[in-house]
């Protein structure tokens, strides 16, 4: 599978080491990459997101192929429509909303509702798409406990909450250990869950409140590491957020597009 690999927007931040002490510090740090990823969506950036829209609640995919996108198993939700492109017509560079019908939704078959575990899904679409930026699939874990990842997502308006989320944001955020992401959040995290996600964020004791689409994509090293799941907080505010483990589901990926 090829795509065009999506630019390392964390390496300038990773360089800045792992001592970082002070939540003044944090913050000035990622408005600063925030920023640095801005300027570069501009071009190429996060176009490899698509919007997910439905009855019930909003998702955010991410193109991986031509023809498939991945998302989170709880956005299998009625009347979904697989919109690529910005809502947003006053976003520079972005082609503008074109609705894809889908072909098939392939959710992992281990996915139940009353647990965040495999909580993946694939979306066939219904013709190739070749007018935007594919995200790699991760080829490896290893090394990545305080690497630095970027949050994409998309964002709405307060004083417009019955429209479309259109504000898109890129957030830093630092890859945690599993002790970190334990005694982050009063939730009962199990060990055996944790083996298939992680936890990211800036922010471990802050829970900002806001209205941000479910599922965003947290890109590591250039490659797509993790599809969030659930959070007590904002991940588009730094808040920690607990990620699906793409890696764990890498051939699953491959071998439903293979077959399909």
């Amino acid at each position: 599978m090829k795509g065009q690999r999506v630019q390392q927007l964390a390496s300038s931040a990773d360089r800045e080491g792992t001592n970082m002490n002070t939540i003044l510090f944090f913050g000035l740090l990622s408005l600063a990459v925030t920023h640095l990823a801005d300027k570069k969506n501009e071009n190429s950036g996060t176009k490899f997101l698509a919007y997910l829209k439905s009855d019930y609640q909003p998702c955010v995919g991410t193109l991986i192929h031509q023809q498939w996108v991945v998302t989170a198993a709880h956005c299998y939700l009625p009347f979904l429509q697989v919109k690529i492109g910005s809502p947003n017509e006053n976003i520079k560079g972005w082609l503008q909303d074109q609705e894809i019908n889908y072909e098939f939704l392939f959710r992992h078959p281990n996915f139940t509702a009353d647990s965040p575990e495999h909580d993946i899904m694939l979306i066939k679409l219904a013709k190739s798409n070749n007018q935007h930026v594919l995200v790699d699939l991760p080829t490896s874990i290893n090394d990545l406990d305080g690497s630095i990842c970027v949050i994409s997502g998309w964002s709405q308006n307060w004083k417009y909450p019955f429209t479309d989320a259109d504000i898109q944001i890129n957030q830093m955020a630092r890859w945690l250990s599993p002790v970190q992401c334990k005694g982050a959040s009063p939730r009962n995290i199990t060990a055996r869950s944790m083996n298939n996600m992680f936890c990211a964020g800036m922010y471990p004791h802050q829970q900002n409140v806001c209205q941000e689409v479910s599922a965003s994509a947290a890109i590591c090293k250039g490659q797509l590491h993790g599809i969030l799941s659930w959070t007590d907080g904002c991940v588009l505010k730094g808040d920690i957020g607990y990620y699906t483990k793409v890696y764990k589901y890498r051939n699953w990926i491959l071998d439903i597009i293979e077959k399909n």
